[in-house]
C-alpha cells in the first residue's frame, strides 16, 4: 500500500482468542476498504462458523426450531 504520511490515520483491532488483540494499520479511507474487501469474506465466514457451534451445543436442550432448522439445513 502506498504510503501517505509517517503516521497512519486508522488502526484496526481484531481479537484472536489464543494470542490477544492484534493491529492492523491502514493510512486512509481507501486502504481501509481495500483491507475489508480483501479479509471480509474470512471474517464473515468465522462468524457463522462461532454462531452455527454455539448453537449445535444446544442440541440436545430444548431449542427453538428456528434455530434447529438452521442449524440442520
Amino acid at each position: 500500500m502506498f504510503r501517505y504520511r509517517d503516521t497512519p490515520r486508522f488502526r484496526i483491532d481484531i481479537d484472536n482468542e489464543t494470542t490477544g488483540y492484534e493491529s492492523v494499520y491502514a493510512d486512509g479511507v481507501p486502504d481501509v476498504m481495500d483491507l475489508l474487501a480483501r479479509w471480509l469474506s474470512a471474517v464473515q465466514g468465522a462468524a457463522l462458523i462461532a454462531l452455527l457451534s454455539g448453537m449445535a451445543d444446544e442440541v440436545g436442550s430444548p431449542v427453538d426450531p428456528v434455530k434447529a432448522a438452521l442449524l440442520h439445513a
